[in-house]
């Protein structure tokens, strides 16, 4: 039987192996299980051509090409682009002024970047591609004026427009907040009305986008819930017994992590009991010196970005997710949980993973935090933990997603 052949432009805004956060999670997910389910098509293969943007000053991680062709080996060819990287000090207020002018919204005009574009317009006028997947919103930004007439299909992992506190802003800061975030919605929706697919990550972002662009018809094949997809281990876990160990884990460039760090370690760590830790991991900007007594009384560990997180983990009591703003799943939740590891969190810390609050730790106040991780039960944590893991393989399991790309005909 003679198959048809789908071509595909798969962009996804960074280097994600080793996978080592959230995000790299769900960017090496998709693309693995995207692959698993096609070969269930009979009918039809795929020519994938990923693109992966990484920081224009970061030339080593061209090398990496053999490391992804070791996990993508069905992947047709790889290709890097560049992404400028947000100066700091007067290069970061000069930026921002200058994006007063610009279309494009600050963040998403890194993508846009000279050295790429006449690799893209290449790879345009070939006019190969039957679609163009956009693994979140700001790669839009690099195809989308060479792309015209492309079917894009847009993995949100976030409705990115509402990640943008504006709340507690000082008036001028705010101001520009504002600005970006109009930005960031006029981007966002053109992508989600141009695409013949969005692939969300949560249930509630399907809606929150169906309220906007379809009128609260949820039911519009449009939006798809796509789930990330999590293998669970059932292994337990040995605990320190000299110390308890709480872990905070993700990515501090992204503004709902630092900021509910930083309201943790402000409000609740001074109050912690001295046989408490709280083991810090994930890559970006941490202001050490604002907790340099934290650090050096070691109530604090600070490990900023870590490949191997197993030794961590084998010490972890429980996950804390001080979270208070943000969308889409919080793959921080749903990862801890594979892993049987138990949950402290806020209620906003878990919505859209399918958690209820026998399954976790639910913080409402500052002295629930301090009572609870104080007076630490580590039987109540368990159980807990395992009804949460028998809820979440559930949503969440390999197959479920094989079942949900299944559904989505008219791509393959």
């Amino acid at each position: 039987m003679n198959r048809e052949t789908k071509n595909i432009l798969w962009l996804v805004p960074r280097s994600f192996l080793p996978v080592s956060d959230g995000a790299s999670k769900a960017n090496y997910s998709l693309l693995q299980d995207f692959y698993a389910s096609s070969l269930k098509i009979k009918d039809i293969s795929y020519q994938v051509t990923l693109v992966l943007f990484i920081d224009e000053n970061n030339d080593s991680l061209l090398d990496s090409r053999d490391i992804y062709l070791e996990h993508f080996p069905w992947v047709e060819d790889i290709i890097f682009l560049k992404k400028k990287i947000m100066p700091k000090g007067a290069g970061r207020i000069s930026s921002v002024i200058k994006n007063i002018f610009q279309t494009l919204p600050l963040t998403a005009s890194f993508f846009d970047h000279r050295d790429n574009r006449m690799l893209i317009k290449f790879l345009a006028e070939k006019d190969k591609f039957d679609y163009i997947i956009c693994d979140g919103l700001h790669v839009y930004s690099a195809v989308a004026k060479y792309f015209k007439r492309a079917s894009y299909i847009y993995r949100s992992h976030n409705v990115e427009f509402d990640l943008w506190d504006l709340e507690e802003a000082p008036f001028i800061t705010g101001l520009i907040l504002l600005h970006q975030q109009k930005k960031i919605k006029k981007l966002e929706l053109e992508l989600c009305e141009k695409a013949q697919k969005v692939w969300t990550i949560s249930q509630t972002d399907t809606k929150r986008y169906s309220d906007l662009l379809e009128g609260g018809k949820v039911t519009c094949t449009k939006f798809q819930y796509i789930p990330l997809a999590i293998d669970f281990s059932k292994r337990e876990f040995s605990s320190s017994k000299e110390k308890k160990h709480f872990l905070f884990l993700g990515k501090l460039d992204w503004h709902p992590n630092l900021e509910g760090l930083i309201w943790f370690l402000d409000h609740i760590v001074p109050k912690l009991d001295e046989d408490i830790v709280i083991d810090i991991v994930g890559g970006g900007d941490f202001p050490k010196s604002r907790y340099s007594d934290l650090i050096s009384s070691g109530k604090i560990i600070f490990h900023g970005f870590v490949e191997d997180l197993e030794p961590i983990l084998q010490q972890t009591n429980a996950s804390v997710i001080p979270i208070f703003s943000g969308s889409g799943t919080r793959i921080k939740v749903i990862d801890a949980i594979s892993k049987n590891i138990p949950i402290v969190s806020t209620p906003f810390g878990v919505q859209g993973s399918g958690l209820s609050e026998d399954h976790f730790f639910s913080m409402n106040s500052i002295s629930s935090w301090i009572e609870t991780l104080n007076n630490w039960d580590q039987k109540s944590a368990e159980l807990r933990s395992t009804l949460a893991q028998n809820q979440l393989e559930k949503l969440y399991s390999t197959e479920n997603l094989y079942h949900s790309l299944n559904e989505l005909r008219e791509i393959y």
